[in-house]
């Protein structure tokens, strides 16, 4: 047990109380990232490890802090690599704040050591769950989190809960199992969980009483972005997929898949949100083009691409200037065109000038007037 302001665990550090035993962590931040350097064939990966080589079970990890930061290969795992019934014990990590695995390193011969959260098994034991109790989730830059069950043990839980936002990009989180069943990985945030070109998956690889793992995701936003969900089996039966949010942002990249072998039986996909698929809330353009060069003898209904509408007045005998006006008087002609000029009119219809009527002031009349615009275009 380590209580402390502080815990950085870098350049090939390895804190390991005993085989098998349980670690404890609290302080107000933990960075494990990096590995050993120099002349060393095999460089160690800075490391929080509890293993067993035994049939008993591994030790539990247990880390609070309020940042908790796992960089450039840094390793968090509890393992149990006997042949008999030892069990990989559980992990559990709590940050008030950020929970961040992120980046990889490399060794002398070229191999990538992503950094890792993991609990595994190699006997007839199951290996531990994984939960992660963060305000913030961020996994990215091929970090991974991973339960495996090598022998005939089950799989571990992967779960990532109490979180406002879980966010991954470029990362794995799966849980394998290879004769027995998968464990299951649920999400669970309050606003957002994004995931981008990542991986989510409960696999197994065993005979047909093997059944893989469920996964469920339940915030308010989901969005994906070219990644993959999948709950398969070779022989077994397939599990649950569960999308329950609010809003779901998809697009045609991202593969949902819950199905089993040719020998096993598929599992179900459940997704419950107003919008499944953003691409399908997007109205295509129209393909038909507008002929313009129809257009050309009509300028005013070019401007409108051919969709203008138009009313002829011919005639000043029966029809009103606008509709609900009184009929105009053939002995007056209204002048239709933008005035120039303040001058006042007092021009006659020819029917006036036979019949010698008074020449009136235009001005004092109402008249109609039209908006000339700069192509023309009378409205």
């Amino acid at each position: 047990r380590i209580t402390n302001s502080s815990l950085n665990a870098s350049g090939g550090a390895l804190p390991n109380p005993g085989a098998g035993g349980a670690i404890t962590v609290i302080a107000k931040t933990i960075a494990i990232s990096g590995r050993s350097t120099g002349s060393l064939v095999q460089p160690r990966q800075s490391t929080i490890e509890s293993l067993t080589v035994t049939s008993n079970k591994a030790g539990n990890i247990l880390l609070q802090a309020d940042n908790i930061n796992v960089a450039d290969g840094g390793i968090i795992t509890t393992s149990s690599d006997g042949e008999g019934k030892g069990e990989g014990g559980t992990i559990n990590l709590t940050a008030t704040e950020t929970l961040s695995v992120q980046g990889a390193n490399m060794t002398l011969g070229g191999a990538i050591l992503p950094s890792t959260i993991s609990s595994r098994s190699k006997g007839v034991g199951n290996s531990g769950t994984i939960t992660i109790t963060a305000e913030t989730v961020n996994l990215q830059e091929g970090s991974r989190i991973n339960t495996n069950a090598a022998g005939s043990g089950k799989a571990g839980d992967i779960i990532i809960q109490n979180a406002d936002e879980i966010l991954f990009n470029g990362t794995t989180i799966s849980t394998n199992a290879t004769e027995s069943s998968g464990g299951n990985i649920k999400l669970d945030a309050s606003d957002l969980i994004l995931i981008k070109n990542s991986r989510i998956e409960s696999s197994v690889v065993g005979d047909s009483t093997t059944q893989s793992g469920n996964i469920n995701l339940d915030p308010t936003f989901i969005v994906l972005i070219d990644s993959q969900i999948k709950a398969t089996a070779a022989q077994g039966a397939g599990g649950e997929i569960s999308l329950i949010s609010d809003v779901i942002f998809t697009d045609f990249l991202t593969d949902i898949d819950a199905s089993a072998g040719p020998e096993g039986v598929s599992g179900t996909i459940n997704i419950q949100a107003p919008i499944q698929n953003l691409s399908q809330a997007i109205a295509p353009l129209p393909e038909t083009i507008v002929e313009v060069a129809a257009l050309y003898n009509a300028q005013c209904a070019g401007q409108k691409n051919g969709q203008f509408s138009s009313f002829t007045q011919q005639g000043l005998d029966r029809i009103p200037y606008e509709p609900g006006e009184l009929l105009p008087t053939p002995l007056f002609i209204p002048d239709l065109t933008p005035k120039q000029s303040k001058k006042r009119s007092t021009s006659l219809s020819p029917m006036a000038q036979r019949l010698q009527l008074p020449s009136f002031d235009s001005a004092s009349y109402l008249v109609s007037t039209w908006n000339i615009s700069r192509g023309g275009c009378r409205s």
